[in-house]
């Protein structure tokens, strides 16, 4: 069975219906606010990433000043490691963010280096050390743990040559406990992280501080990939605490062999909370105003259309009854809108049929009384008349007898 809405109720879905191209664009807004903070926190974040890669290429040019340094520590080639190794820790603390400095000879063992380690200390397995002696340049390790101090670091090795050929190797060793001080400086966004790991995908620092997760290989899925690939590019996903973030991400180091990885990671909530707070704000004031848009069309449209139409209808009712003497209020018919005339025109309907009527009633009581004097006339007169009813071939008599 079919139910009609009331006319209230369609009052009210008019109103609602009025409201929905407002709700439609606020939703769109949202969306293209969203998509827009998502934008600009991705370029932000591209932008973080580079400032973090250049101050590690600062460390690599500062690694470099002190190799060269250590280079030319006096009693290298006379031979005086006593001399050499009073330079070195000299030079060491003054640089607290090396934990050792030295030189290691052709043969792999140490010459000498700031930290009283003798010459039966062994690095000729050490990668950083090879490719420094085969390629002739400075090398740079990934993740390891220094020799005799058990201290994850990563070390720069140079060769030291003489008269054009390499005669022992210099090195560097960065602390990597206060390796992520070195970005301090970096112009990060509020709430960001980095993570920087070498060609393996091992994890030499991170911030916020992080030194459970150094040393070990990089967890985050969105990221392992790019790892092993050495490429620059951004991206979305969860990390490894689950937490939905955005990513920029670029290698650090030679063009043709990147020595490490810097990823910058922003919560996509944080990204994006300004679209969605103005968005509740929205919906919040959308939401009051439609409140109030539909309580003032239930009172005034009960006052103003509801209750005269009531009125018209239970008046039309009553008309139908035959009850001619019906009229609508006055308070209907003020205002001069639609209803107003409709309510007088519906007024003067019901006077006309009621004047109607009352011109018949009096017609018939004429013809009543007209047909009462004709019979009284003829009873008084012995008067009538025969009447043949030709289908039946019937005839009778009218009158008195």
């Amino acid at each position: 069975m079919k139910t009609r809405a009331s006319l209230r109720t369609r009052i009210i879905m008019l109103m609602m219906l009025a409201i929905i191209p407002s709700l439609v664009l606020c939703i769109f807004n949202a969306w293209f606010n969203t998509q827009a903070g998502l934008s600009r926190a991705t370029e932000n974040l591209k932008f973080a990433a580079s400032l973090v890669a250049v101050n590690h290429q600062r460390v690599g040019e500062a690694a470099q000043q002190v190799l060269k340094a250590v280079a030319s520590a006096p009693g290298l080639l006379s031979g005086g490691p006593a001399e050499c190794k009073r330079y070195l820790k000299t030079l060491n603390n003054q640089l607290a963010v090396y934990t050792n400095l030295g030189i290691i000879g052709l043969d792999g063992y140490f010459v000498c280096d700031a930290v009283d380690n003798n010459s039966t200390v062994f690095a000729g397995d050490r990668d950083y050390f090879k490719s420094a002696l085969s390629e002739r340049k400075i090398a740079v390790s990934g993740y390891m743990v220094g020799h005799g101090m058990d201290k994850p670091v990563i070390t720069f090795a140079m060769p030291v040559e003489s008269e054009g050929k390499v005669t022992s190797v210099a090195f560097a060793s960065v602390d990597l406990a206060g390796f992520s001080k070195v970005f301090a400086d970096a112009a990060l966004l509020n709430s960001s992280r980095f993570l920087i790991t070498d060609r393996t995908g091992v994890v030499l620092a991170a911030s916020p501080d992080k030194s459970a997760v150094v040393g070990k290989l990089v967890a985050i899925p969105q990221l392992e990939d790019a790892v092993r690939a050495m490429r620059a590019g951004t991206g979305e996903g969860p990390d490894s605490e689950g937490i939905q973030r955005l990513f920029a991400f670029l290698s650090v180091g030679n063009a043709v062999a990147p020595e490490f990885f810097v990823a910058v990671s922003v919560s996509r909530d944080r990204a994006v909370g300004p679209a969605l707070k103005r968005l509740w704000l929205e919906l919040a004031a959308l939401g009051t105003v439609a409140f109030l848009g539909l309580w003032l069309a239930w009172v005034m449209g009960s006052r103003a259309i509801v209750r005269p139409t009531n009125e018209i209808l239970a008046a039309n009712q009553l008309i139908q009854k035959g009850v001619l003497g019906t009229r609508i209020s006055a308070a209907s018919l003020s205002g001069g809108g639609e209803l107003s005339r409709i309510a007088a025109g519906f007024n003067q309907m019901a006077e006309s049929l009621e004047k109607q009527r009352e011109a018949l009633q009096t017609e018939l009581f004429r013809s009543e009384a007209a047909q009462q004097k004709l019979q009284d006339s003829q009873r008084l007169g012995r008067i009538g008349f025969w009447q043949l009813e030709l289908a039946t071939d019937q005839m009778w008599w009218a009158g008195e007898t």
